[in-house]
């Protein structure tokens, strides 16, 4: 008879823990939805600033070691909404980004200069800067190479 009222107290047991994960994965659906919303509410799907670059890749050719060049990209805003670039990430300590800070309506343009120091870098260079933006994909990068002689 013990064994019979330990079996149904166990059954009883898990019946209710079960209700409770139900409740948990219920509450956590929720909250997603609510997340959803809010990202819809916020900014409207599909509408974006979109980066369109003149050219994304620059080659600098053959350089002296020790020179600092530098090279502006050129981009366009072709999104519907204003651009923002919040930070230029360099790929190395050697490339010194700069960009327009301000906000970029739709159609507008802005550029991205970066300086390279090929100091203590010979050979074959491929660097590069990522762009953090308000875009779709969040970032963007532009890359360029040299070649140092030494």
């Amino acid at each position: 008879m013990k064994i019979f009222t330990l079996l149904i107290a166990g059954v009883a047991l898990l019946s209710m823990s079960a209700c409770k994960n139900k409740s948990a994965a219920d509450k956590i659906k929720a909250n997603e939805n609510r997340s959803a919303q809010q990202t819809t509410a916020e900014e409207p799907a599909g509408e974006y600033p979109e980066i369109s670059f003149e050219e994304a890749l620059f080659d600098f050719g053959s350089i002296k070691e020790g020179a600092v060049v530098e090279h502006t990209f050129g981009f366009t805003n072709t999104g519907t909404q204003p651009l923002k670039i919040t930070q230029a990430k360099p790929s190395c300590g050697c490339t010194a980004p700069d960009w327009t800070h301000k906000e970029i309506a739709p159609g507008e343009k802005g550029t991205v200069t970066v300086k390279f120091d090929s100091r203590g870098r010979p050979g074959h260079q491929n660097k590069s800067v990522r762009l953090i933006s308000n875009t779709k994909n969040g970032n963007e990068t532009v890359s360029f190479t040299a070649y140092v002689e030494e």
